[in-house]
């Protein structure tokens, strides 16, 4: 009999983060808030600046994107729980990280490359058979998930550009009309859409059926399993960026120099082709490499296609393809590549000819691609080219950072499975789905609050995030209906620097307690920010509020303990920038000094607590409502090609670094905060 595959799974005890030890937290009670409703009922229609709507997200839709986030849960948990073999024993996959958190980016990473494969194999036919026939396994479809929900900007510098009437709206939705590869996944996504609603939830349930498998393997010539498939799928092959003969490398090396590692380097075996440095020595072939080979393949590209355009200039709030600003920004950069590093161009030469000329005059080096056309480029425009040269923090097709972006949607998923909203039948009683209600009442508010603050900041809390992140998953008529009653797309940018959360949240609490006259948190923490002694002491009853706005009923909470938790801020979009040491030590030395103030605000309040008559009893908990750490305090580990996942999940800059999957080596690749 043969012996079993390396990946059975078995019991290992999971290691629990260490903390801040957080109060025991009691319903916030504020003076002249109305009493809770004894019942609950959503309104047939909600107010979202001066149109009227009826639900945008309906409560099956929520239900089926949280059995969506139980799948993936499970997922993580099995792959963290492998049983792991030595290279070279049995049937073993090489060099598979022993590490759980490191195994999971490796596992994520290829991921990745399945989903590109699924990619380009599918047809315009393919549009016609349903959801139960045509989703991809479940390591693909967490991908595709996580893209849907990608953010349109991507770096804490352009945020003030993405408040302009110029901002730019998801990757995804310009991917899928720019990039031939995402064409026909795009008629794909409003059949899953709908599956939301529908059968998604049987389909997370169940075993996939024969149909979904032969579509996937007839489709991609790949085993359905991921990790069978790894087996058999162990090298990646991909044109050498100079003679554009085929390279083939392992996945993963010994020597960590594996195309999914931190160190990846290869050499193209054509003895003919002669990529050297400046030095005259041999160049290897890296990811920086092929991010500035798939910079100038864009750069020369023939503009009959949208493909011409770079990434990050069609798509608009307002506009769906922007062709003029397109044309603008494709021009811009490459007159500063010219006048830089090329001069007049004769006719004789070709694209692909000019290509590789540029590559030459800048060392094939990608870093010294963008410097030189930043350094061309007015200060108006450089958010602009900032914005286009982020979408090239990845090699693949694709204008994101797909590992990272599995990633940082891993941390939402985490608090989601703290709140146990993503067992099974957690909800299938009617007196337990009054949380989900309350969220669908939560997220048009928020929408009301973003259409009366266009240039605001405003940042969700979890139970508002479910909900947006649901109506994100819905495609094209999430896009219509911000049009329809914001006015504009609503872009979600899940990539922003904890300070700036932390300011932007204390604001958004403000805006909503003028605007709704009720707390905008009722999870007990405090709201951070400058102010954050006196925004405590409002929440802790020890001034009344001054808000005359009569609160919509509908917002008002229960004293359900989950709901109650589920306001907590949404900071799995938490991010550290950082270059430097000391940069990173000041923030260290910030977050430390927050701490300490925080944990001195939670003693007075446990003193003055034990002195007051309180007139609410405090309100039973649960034990995943104090697993919460305070808002923007712990970091959340984030990736794009410039930077590497390490140091306890802190942020470390290198121009020169790999992409996420290249922590699999590192002993701590992901941190769940």
């Amino acid at each position: 009999m043969e012996a079993p595959p390396p990946y059975t799974v078995i019991s290992v005890p999971e290691t629990v983060p260490e903390t801040v030890p957080e109060p025991v937290i009691r319903r916030l009670s504020v003076i002249n808030e109305p009493p809770p409703p004894k019942y609950y009922a959503l309104p047939p229609t909600f107010s979202i600046g001066r149109k009227h709507t009826s639900h945008l997200v309906k409560m099956a839709e929520i239900k089926g994107h949280l059995a969506l986030l139980h799948a993936f849960t499970r997922l993580r948990s099995q792959i963290r729980k492998l049983r792991w073999l030595p290279s070279g024993s049995g049937n073993a996959i090489d060099h598979m990280p022993f590490d759980q958190d490191a195994r999971w980016v490796w596992y994520v990473s290829l991921a990745v490359e399945r989903f590109t494969v699924w990619c380009e194999s599918l047809r315009s036919a393919d549009s016609s058979r349903p959801a139960a026939e045509f989703l991809p396994p479940l390591d693909v479809l967490m991908v595709w998930h996580a893209y849907l929900l990608n953010p349109g900007l991507v770096s804490l510098a352009n945020v003030a550009f993405n408040l302009s009437n110029h901002a730019l709206a998801s990757w995804y939705a310009e991917d899928c009309i720019r990039l031939p590869i995402m064409r026909n996944l795009s008629k794909l996504t409003q059949i899953f859409s709908a599956s939301l609603g529908s059968d998604l939830q049987a389909l997370m349930a169940a075993e996939p059926s024969e149909a979904r498998r032969s579509f996937w393997t007839t489709k991609t010539g790949r085993a359905f399993d991921a990790l069978e498939d790894a087996l058999g799928h162990q090298t990646k092959v991909f044109p050498c960026p100079k003679c554009q003969k085929p390279v083939n490398t392992a996945y993963m090396a010994a020597d960590g120099t594996g195309y999914l590692q931190h160190d990846f380097q290869v050499y193209c075996a054509d003895p003919a082709c002669r990529m050297q440095k400046a030095n005259g020595s041999k160049m290897f072939i890296d990811r920086n490499l092929l991010r500035a080979r798939k910079f100038v393949d864009d750069l020369f590209r023939d503009s009959k296609e949208l493909q011409a355009y770079f990434p990050g200039t069609l798509r608009t709030p307002y506009y769906e393809t922007d062709i003029d600003k397109g044309k603008y920004i494709k021009n811009l950069i490459h007159e500063c590549v010219v006048l830089q590093h090329i001069g007049k161009r004769t006719a004789e030469v070709t694209n692909k000819e000019w290509a590789l000329f540029v590559l030459q005059k800048t060392l094939y080096n990608f870093t010294e691609l963008r410097t030189s056309v930043l350094a061309h480029a007015s200060d108006s425009d450089k958010p602009m080219v900032e914005r286009v040269f982020s979408a090239y923090g990845d090699h693949r097709p694709f204008s994101v950072d797909l590992v990272g972006a599995v990633i940082r949607q891993g941390t939402f998923v985490k608090k989601m499975e703290d709140l146990e909203w993503t067992n099974l039948n957690y909800f299938s009683r009617r007196e337990d789905e009054v949380a989900l209600q309350h969220a669908i009442a939560r997220y048009h508010a928020f929408l009301d609050l973003v259409s009366a603050n266009p240039r605001a900041f405003n940042i969700p809390t979890l139970d508002i995030d479910l909900a947006w992140h649901t109506h994100q998953l819905m495609g094209s008529k999430y896009n219509s209906d911000c049009k329809q009653c914001v006015g504009r797309y609503v872009d979600h940018d899940d990539k922003v620097g904890e300070g700036k959360l932390a300011s932007s949240f204390d604001d958004t609490c403000t805006a909503w307690k003028e605007r709704f006259g009720l707390p905008y948190i009722y999870c007990g923490c405090p709201v951070p920010g400058k102010t954050m002694g006196r925004r405590l002491s409002n929440l802790l009853n020890s001034s009344p509020t001054t808000s005359r706005v009569r609160a919509p009923s509908y917002l008002i909470p229960l004293d359900r303990s989950d709901l109650l938790s589920s306001t907590h801020p949404s900071d799995h979009n938490s991010v550290i920038f950082t270059g430097t040491l000391e940069s990173r030590k000041q923030i260290y030395d910030d977050q430390e000094r927050r701490r300490e103030k925080l944990n001195k605000l939670r003693i007075q309040e446990s003193k003055s607590g034990s002195k007051k008559s309180d007139s609410k009893k405090d309100v039973p908990r649960k034990a995943s409502d104090t697993l919460f750490g305070t808002a923007f305090l712990l970091p959340i580990p984030y990736h794009s090609s410039v930077s590497c996942v390490a140091n306890g999940g802190h942020v470390e800059s290198d121009p020169n670094t790999a992409g996420i999957a290249a922590c699999a080596p590192t002993p701590v690749a992901y941190v769940t905060p």
